[in-house]
Protein backbone atom coordinates (compact mmCIF):
# COMPACT_ATOMS: atom_id res chain seq x y z
CA UNK A 1 0.00 0.00 0.00
CA UNK A 2 1.95 3.15 -1.43
CA UNK A 3 -1.27 5.75 -0.03
CA UNK A 4 -0.81 6.89 3.87
CA UNK A 5 -4.74 6.01 5.09
CA UNK A 6 -5.95 8.90 7.43
CA UNK A 7 -8.92 8.58 9.71
CA UNK A 8 -12.10 8.98 7.93
CA UNK A 9 -10.77 7.72 4.37
CA UNK A 10 -13.57 5.38 2.66
CA UNK A 11 -11.84 2.54 0.76
CA UNK A 12 -13.70 0.75 -1.68
CA UNK A 13 -12.82 -3.01 -2.15
CA UNK A 14 -13.17 -5.92 -4.38
CA UNK A 15 -13.44 -8.87 -2.06
CA UNK A 16 -12.51 -12.75 -2.83
CA UNK A 17 -15.47 -14.20 -1.76
CA UNK A 18 -18.96 -15.85 -2.84
CA UNK A 19 -21.14 -12.79 -1.13
CA UNK A 20 -18.53 -10.48 -3.42
CA UNK A 21 -19.65 -12.78 -6.60
CA UNK A 22 -23.26 -12.35 -5.39
CA UNK A 23 -22.73 -8.61 -5.11
CA UNK A 24 -21.21 -8.26 -8.36
CA UNK A 25 -24.36 -10.33 -10.15
CA UNK A 26 -26.53 -8.10 -8.63
CA UNK A 27 -25.03 -4.60 -9.31
CA UNK A 28 -24.10 -5.47 -12.81
CA UNK A 29 -26.66 -8.24 -13.93
CA UNK A 30 -26.17 -10.71 -16.50
CA UNK A 31 -25.09 -7.82 -19.02
CA UNK A 32 -21.87 -9.24 -21.38
CA UNK A 33 -21.05 -5.11 -21.04
CA UNK A 34 -21.03 -5.75 -17.10
CA UNK A 35 -17.81 -4.44 -15.57
CA UNK A 36 -15.96 -7.00 -13.74
CA UNK A 37 -14.42 -4.94 -11.62
CA UNK A 38 -17.00 -3.26 -9.58
CA UNK A 39 -16.34 -2.83 -5.94
CA UNK A 40 -18.08 -4.95 -3.85
CA UNK A 41 -17.41 -4.11 -0.24
CA UNK A 42 -16.51 -0.39 1.53
CA UNK A 43 -14.35 -0.21 4.51
CA UNK A 44 -13.86 3.72 6.44
CA UNK A 45 -10.39 3.94 7.86
CA UNK A 46 -10.36 4.39 11.78
CA UNK A 47 -6.91 4.90 12.41
CA UNK A 48 -3.06 3.91 10.90
CA UNK A 49 -4.23 0.10 12.14
CA UNK A 50 -7.60 -0.14 12.06
CA UNK A 51 -10.96 0.24 10.14
CA UNK A 52 -14.78 -0.18 10.10
CA UNK A 53 -16.91 -2.27 8.07
CA UNK A 54 -20.00 -4.50 7.85
CA UNK A 55 -19.96 -7.74 7.42
CA UNK A 56 -22.96 -9.69 9.24
CA UNK A 57 -22.38 -7.18 11.47
CA UNK A 58 -20.64 -3.94 11.79
CA UNK A 59 -17.16 -4.55 13.19
CA UNK A 60 -13.20 -3.20 13.14
CA UNK A 61 -10.86 -4.66 11.03
CA UNK A 62 -7.03 -4.78 10.63
CA UNK A 63 -5.16 -2.31 8.19
CA UNK A 64 -3.83 -5.42 7.01
CA UNK A 65 -7.16 -6.70 5.63
CA UNK A 66 -6.54 -5.15 2.23
CA UNK A 67 -3.86 -6.94 1.34
CA UNK A 68 -6.18 -9.71 1.02
CA UNK A 69 -8.49 -8.09 -1.50
CA UNK A 70 -8.80 -7.99 -5.62
CA UNK A 71 -8.12 -4.37 -5.60
CA UNK A 72 -8.92 -1.15 -3.75
CA UNK A 73 -9.83 2.53 -4.07
CA UNK A 74 -9.06 5.19 -1.50
CA UNK A 75 -11.18 7.82 -1.45
CA UNK A 76 -10.41 11.19 0.78
CA UNK A 77 -11.88 14.30 1.07
CA UNK A 78 -9.39 16.83 0.94
CA UNK A 79 -10.82 19.59 2.73
CA UNK A 80 -11.72 17.94 5.98
CA UNK A 81 -10.93 19.38 8.90
CA UNK A 82 -9.12 17.36 11.96
CA UNK A 83 -12.33 17.95 13.90
CA UNK A 84 -14.63 16.82 11.23
CA UNK A 85 -12.65 13.56 11.33
CA UNK A 86 -12.87 12.97 14.41
CA UNK A 87 -16.78 12.98 14.59
CA UNK A 88 -16.63 11.23 11.40
CA UNK A 89 -14.75 8.31 13.22
CA UNK A 90 -16.83 8.70 16.79
CA UNK A 91 -20.04 8.33 14.57
CA UNK A 92 -18.88 5.64 12.69
CA UNK A 93 -17.63 3.80 15.28
CA UNK A 94 -20.84 4.29 17.38
CA UNK A 95 -22.53 1.61 14.92
CA UNK A 96 -20.20 -1.17 15.84
CA UNK A 97 -22.16 -4.38 16.86
CA UNK A 98 -24.88 -3.09 14.61
CA UNK A 99 -26.45 -5.87 12.46
CA UNK A 100 -25.86 -5.88 8.53
CA UNK A 101 -29.15 -6.17 6.17
CA UNK A 102 -28.64 -9.30 4.08
CA UNK A 103 -32.22 -9.48 3.42
CA UNK A 104 -31.98 -6.03 1.17
CA UNK A 105 -29.26 -7.91 -0.57
CA UNK A 106 -30.97 -10.95 -0.56
CA UNK A 107 -33.75 -9.19 -2.62
CA UNK A 108 -32.10 -7.13 -5.01
CA UNK A 109 -30.45 -10.71 -6.00
CA UNK A 110 -34.34 -12.21 -6.49
CA UNK A 111 -35.01 -8.63 -8.47
CA UNK A 112 -31.80 -9.54 -10.62
CA UNK A 113 -32.90 -13.21 -11.15
CA UNK A 114 -36.72 -13.26 -12.04
CA UNK A 115 -36.77 -9.28 -13.54
CA UNK A 116 -39.68 -8.64 -10.87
Amino acid sequence: MNTKLEPGDVVLALTRSPLADIISFVQNGLSPLSDPTTYTHILMVVDELTMIESHAKVRLTPVSYLNTMRKYKIIRRLSITQDQQEKLVKATKSLIGVNYGYSRLFLQLLDQLFRT
